[in-house]
């Protein structure tokens, strides 16, 4: 059943929309309604129509329809809300809970709209690559004027129903039916449609003019906010009908551009990622209330600010009182900043306070639902952590490490509780990136990786699951990625054109600057750690750096050089030297590589070490791979994430390239087995 049907005692009929989970205006929903209306304009008692949702009121279009062409089948979206907003009877939408995109559009055409105060609601299409394509863009600035509807759409923020009172002609705090069906009542005429008039602006040339400067720079990447734009210039100059054909042209677009199926595939990947295999209502997850962190650092009271301001009572134990009082001061820094910007109140800020105790005794840890170590990257020394942490916690404990590439396998064995250890792998800044990597083990149960997955979700983290190999899934990629980076380097490029060829190809930083952004002493200790299991791995140039005594920002100097607290990177002319030094003794000629080589060199290697991943199990999905480079490792979102980007570019080109490579360049690019299985069955990568 997609619609529940009633009429009350004042001859007004209530049309709930019941289509869970979240009400999409899916083709079967539309058609429903289509004919609850039909039915309801025959029946001459009936004064006015209310259109509520049952808990929620919708979600919007049905995403998955924009590629099976069901969106297109009448009625469609845009005919159902010219139907309602032309209907001969009153109809108001009495919304609650969520209203957004296409569900949101719908509203505007209703005659009446009341919604409770703290409904969210939105038109967030420009954040998948398109624009409001059902009449919101022609209807909002009819509604609110233009310059309050385009900073609401070019945004694609949620805001409470509160926030814009200018749209209802009601807001409530309990029962939103009854107030439309009071609006609808007190009705002596007939319903008015919306004006067909253009949108007065007294400059609006002018105020669009500086609204395509403002975002001509994205442009080329991301279309849609300057679409929107136009069809904004659209509706100051054209009649509503006109304005609503132009902009269903412009969000046909919009829809078959390559950004928008990027984006798009991206809209799915979250909605799939962090779930647990043979799920089912039966499998019940432990609840975390409370959780232990053990190291005070960076990474430890970063990941205490996740989970503080998710109300989350944190334990942080550390070995000395100087330790604690540098971790409590960068949560004292962060809680200062959520002053400043006014996102917490004092009050918010001294009960976050209180959720927080710090301690240099780990039997402060006894009671907590799950421990976190956050300590130095030594396996040595995680493993004598997690044996004193096995011994104190309480039975039921979760225990997670935060490691980013060691065996947390070899971990659980440390312990007494092998199926409730895995590894929660958060990305610096920990409260800031959105990435998780939640790592199961040989013995993980399920119901421990369901409740990581809880938990990842309360602390909105978009969680990936990975099994257990050296640098799970995104570190165990950028390798051959920084390999193939650094060889450029060592061949004859600056680290300056590598970084900005790859920038330029949509990476957020160039792989040299986010080496010296993390310190290169951290890849140097994985390289002698990679060097003392293959003993034949040669010398790096970036190890030369190090030992130089170059380790990045934090000093100063790495690849680039840094001056001041702008932190901007330099070239130096010290790491060109050394570097022309070091092809003189390997006897390398150096040459010079077009911006073209520098991607095809690094973006291979990153997807072809992709596919060799998925092949191997340690990612259950194609897409989760996408998220990870996307959410932690700067990967342009409107290429849609590396296995996604290499589909796109065809199995005949990836096989080709990637073979070419491999014997001209570097048997790493040899195809993994995935590419030449694809090639045969042309089926997406799964």
């Amino acid at each position: 059943m997609n619609l529940l049907t009633r009429t009350d005692q004042d001859h007004v009929a209530i049309l709930t929309l019941h289509h869970p989970p979240i009400n999409s205006f899916s083709l079967p929903l539309r058609q429903a309604l289509w004919q609850a209306l039909q039915q309801i304009e025959q029946d001459p008692t009936i004064k006015g129509v209310v259109l509520t949702g049952q808990d929620l009121f919708s979600a919007g279009a049905d995403i998955k329809e924009f590629s099976n062409l069901k969106a297109e089948i009448e009625p469609n979206l845009r005919t159902l809300i010219h139907r309602i907003n032309h209907y001969p009877k009153w109809v108001a939408v009495a919304i609650s809970g969520l209203c957004m995109g296409g569900a949101f559009e719908l509203a505007l055409g209703a005659h009446l709209r009341v919604a409770h105060e703290a409904c969210k609601i939105a038109l967030p299409e420009v954040k998948l690559g398109l624009l409001p394509g059902a009449g919101g863009t022609q209807r909002l600035p009819r509604l609110i004027g233009l310059e309050a509807a385009l900073n609401f759409m070019i945004q694609g923020a949620t805001f409470k129903a509160r926030e814009w009172q200018a749209l209802f002609d009601a807001l409530v705090e309990d029962d939103g039916v009854a107030k439309a069906v009071e609006l609808i009542r007190a009705q002596s005429a007939p319903p008015v449609a919306l004006s067909p008039k253009p949108v007065r602006h007294p400059q609006a040339e002018a105020f669009l003019k500086f609204a395509e400067n403002s975002v001509k720079s994205v442009a080329p990447r991301y279309p849609a906010p300057l679409k929107i734009i136009e069809c904004l210039k659209i509706a100051t100059t054209t009649a509503l009908a006109d304005g609503l054909a132009k902009e269903a042209v412009l969000f046909e677009q919009l829809m078959l551009s390559p950004e928008s199926r990027a984006l798009r595939h991206l809209f799915f990947a979250e909605r799939a990622a962090g779930k647990v295999a043979n799920d089912s209502p039966t499998l019940t997850a432990p609840h975390i209330d409370s959780v232990g962190i053990v190291g005070a650092g960076t990474m430890g009271s970063g990941i205490a600010i996740a989970l503080l301001q998710a109300a989350i009572p944190v334990v942080l134990v550390d070995q000395t009182d100087d330790a604690l009082a540098r971790g409590r001061s960068a949560i004292e820094r962060w809680l200062s900043d959520q002053l400043r910007k006014h996102k917490f109140t004092e009050a918010r800020a001294q009960q976050v306070r209180g959720l927080l105790t710090l301690s240099t005794d780990w039997n402060a840890l006894q009671q907590v639902d799950l421990a976190i170590e956050a300590v130095f990257e030594d396996l040595a020394i995680k493993q004598s952590v997690f044996e004193k942490l096995d011994a104190i916690l309480k039975p039921s404990a979760l225990l997670a490490s935060n490691t980013s590439t060691l065996d947390i396998n070899a971990l659980a064995a440390k312990t007494r509780r092998p199926q409730q250890v895995l590894g929660l792998h958060f990305f610096s800044p920990a409260h800031v990136m959105k990435l998780l990597e939640v790592v199961k083990t040989n013995d993980t149960a399920p119901e421990v990786l369901k409740a990581a997955l809880a938990l990842a979700k309360r602390i909105h983290k978009i969680a990936v699951i990975a099994g257990v190999c050296d640098g799970f899934i995104g570190n165990r990629m950028v390798i051959p990625y920084l390999r193939m980076a650094e060889q450029l380097v060592e061949e004859g490029a600056t680290p300056a054109q590598v970084d900005s060829a790859l920038e330029a190809f949509g990476m957020v930083m160039g792989p040299f600057k986010v080496a010296d952004l993390a310190g290169l002493d951290i890849g140097y200790a994985i390289r002698r750690r990679l060097r003392h299991a293959h003993p034949q791995l040669p010398k790096s140039f970036s190890e030369a750096l190090v030992e130089s005594k170059r380790l990045g920002q934090k000093v100063g100097l790495g690849w680039y050089r840094y001056d001041g607290a702008k932190r901007k990177p330099l070239v130096d002319e010290a790491v060109l030297t050394q570097l022309a030094t070091w092809r003189q003794q390997r006897r390398i000629t150096p040459r010079t590589f077009t911006a073209a080589e520098i991607v095809e060199r690094c973006i291979f290697a990153l997807i072809n070490e992709g596919a060799k991943l998925l092949g191997d199990g340690i990612a259950e999905r194609a897409s989760d791979i996408d998220l990870v480079y996307i959410y932690g490792y700067g990967f342009p979102p409107f290429r849609g994430g590396p296995l996604y980007y290499a589909q796109s570019l065809g199995s005949i080109e990836v096989l080709s390239t990637l073979t070419r490579l491999a014997h001209t360049v570097d048997p790493l690019y040899t195809p993994a087995p995935l590419w030449q299985q694809w090639s045969i069955t042309q089926a997406p990568l799964q």
